[in-house]
């Protein structure tokens, strides 16, 4: 649902009715000349990407989980992906929620300019509940003090999506 929810775009055998498709967030926020230099990103979705470092441990949820890598202009951070080391520690991970945001219910602790926010990382440890269908499951975001949590997706508005991107180098100075 985020990954359609932020290209606009559907995979083939979807289930889920395409009410993004054409007119997500890619769609929305940038012009097609925008789009054109945002380039697409190899985003890796395997077991070894999910396992990560944060406790991960349940073979049977890494597996449902896991997919190839997908192709997109708009993806999530990951806790275990290799775009994490760029953020350079929990300070880098603080992001101010907009008013829009705030306007939406995401959370912000009391006396902190950070806000919470997805990634695209399931928890997968071995006390948590199974999902209860494929679009609602535990994921692990960032506090807003940079560390991260872990939040049950039958809660919107609690944590926000902070999208990623790549723009092509061709078009940088």
């Amino acid at each position: 649902s985020v990954r359609a929810y932020l290209n606009g775009s559907y995979e083939d055998g979807d289930p889920q009715p395409a009410t993004y498709s054409g007119k997500g967030f890619l769609q929305k926020a940038f012009t097609e000349t925008a789009q054109g230099r945002i380039a697409t990103t190899s985003v890796p979705n395997d077991a070894e990407n999910i396992q990560g470092a944060y406790g991960n441990k349940n073979a049977e949820k890494i597996a449902a989980y896991a997919c190839g890598t997908t192709e997109d202009k708009i993806f999530l951070t990951s806790c275990n992906g290799p775009e994490n080391a760029l953020f350079g520690g929990v300070e880098n991970r603080k992001i101010a929620p907009s008013d829009y945001a705030l306007a939406t219910q995401v959370r912000k602790s009391n006396g902190q300019t950070g806000g919470c926010w997805m990634t695209r990382t399931p928890r997968c440890d071995d006390g948590d509940t199974p999902a209860t269908s494929p679009y609602r499951y535990t994921i692990y975001h960032y506090l807003s003090t940079g560390n991260t949590g872990t939040n049950d997706t039958n809660y919107p508005g609690l944590v926000g999506i902070a999208p990623a991107l790549t723009i092509d180098p061709s078009y940088l100075p």
